[in-house]
């Protein structure tokens, strides 16, 4: 875990520091999707680094010789996984295309960026509301309303 937090450290800061140059030497926005790419690339092949360290550490070795055995629950897993994956993105999205249907270009825009703030607060209220809950429950259960 220590690897993992590294690594975002390291990508965070290559991507604040390649955002940065952009604004500062105005660069053009295919630039900032290229920052965006080699950083997310770069990130990738740092896990991949990270994970291959840890296991030759762990004494792992000769896990990316092919073995012909077949396993079935692996098989299975892999497929409703990435079905799965598969079917519940277009599900995420349907709103932002009805509403694209509906409003022009810039209000979709407008609305995915409300949506990514509630998205986000959401995920910092969550964990509140978590911990918050069975505390809620057992005084609703106990009928203690004061």
């Amino acid at each position: 875990f220590r690897l993992i937090s590294l690594q975002k450290i390291i990508v965070s800061i290559t991507k604040l520091t390649g955002m940065l140059m952009a604004l500062l030497f105005n660069l053009d926005f295919i630039i900032i999707i290229w920052i965006n790419l080699v950083c997310d690339i770069l990130g990738h092949l740092l896990l991949t680094t990270f994970s291959c360290f840890v296991l030759t550490k762990n004494g792992v070795r000769g896990w990316w010789k092919p073995k012909n055995k077949f396993r079935k629950d692996f098989f299975t897993f892999s497929v409703w996984s990435n079905l799965s994956a598969a079917l519940s993105l277009p599900s995420k999205q349907i709103d932002v295309f009805i509403i694209s249907s509906l409003l022009s270009l810039e209000m979709v825009g407008v609305y995915k960026v409300f949506k990514q703030v509630s998205s986000l607060l959401s995920r910092l209220i969550n964990p509140i509301y978590q911990s918050i809950y069975p505390e809620l429950a057992s005084i609703v259960a106990r009928n203690d309303f004061k």
